[in-house]
């Protein structure tokens, strides 16, 4: 198998269905001394700004649920709690509007009932680099993930991602 000292996402980690997999598989493809440079949504300055910080309980029973699509309650939090994605409205403090709308709700479920266990595109995860940070650790703390995180840069002004770079520990 090829090993890389670099492995560059951007905008990939939130839509992984199972964050431990994905970590391990980048994992196993880096040298020893590589990294995995990501650069991740900051769901205040996004759509997922209503949805909800993910935890590490998610993310662990995702994991050891081996999921591979995402599931119905991450298709509802996507279509039903999502708001605008103007990051310029969300850095004045304009997230619109967080009503549920039954509307929506009813349409990701159709939709997630339609696919008949078939990927549906969405946000899985939802950090700050706080949030990730975090997480990452713990997830690096409890052997579940050989990736520590190096450093994790705040969000710059105006943007909508943040980075963060993970090695091997």
């Amino acid at each position: 198998m090829d090993t890389f000292h670099l492995v560059l996402s951007s905008h990939v980690i939130e839509h992984q269905p199972d964050l431990i997999r994905h970590l391990n598989q980048v994992a196993a493809i880096l040298t020893p001394t590589g990294c995995y440079a990501v650069f991740v949504p900051d769901s205040r300055y996004c759509f997922d700004h209503f949805i909800g910080l993910s935890n590490i309980a998610e993310v662990i029973d995702a994991h050891f649920s081996e999921r591979r699509v995402h599931s119905l309650g991450t298709i509802i939090k996507q279509a039903g709690l999502s708001t605008h994605n103007d990051v310029e409205r969300h850095w004045q403090g304009d997230h619109g509007d967080s009503a549920i709308d039954p509307n929506r709700i009813r349409g990701a479920i159709n939709e997630w009932t339609a696919s008949a266990g078939r990927y549906i595109d969405a946000h899985a995860w939802q950090f700050t680099p706080e949030s990730f940070r975090n997480i990452i650790r713990a997830l690096h703390a409890l052997g579940l993930s050989r990736l520590y995180p190096l450093r994790v840069y705040e969000t710059v002004y105006g943007s909508v991602e943040f980075c963060a770079i993970l090695a091997p520990a």
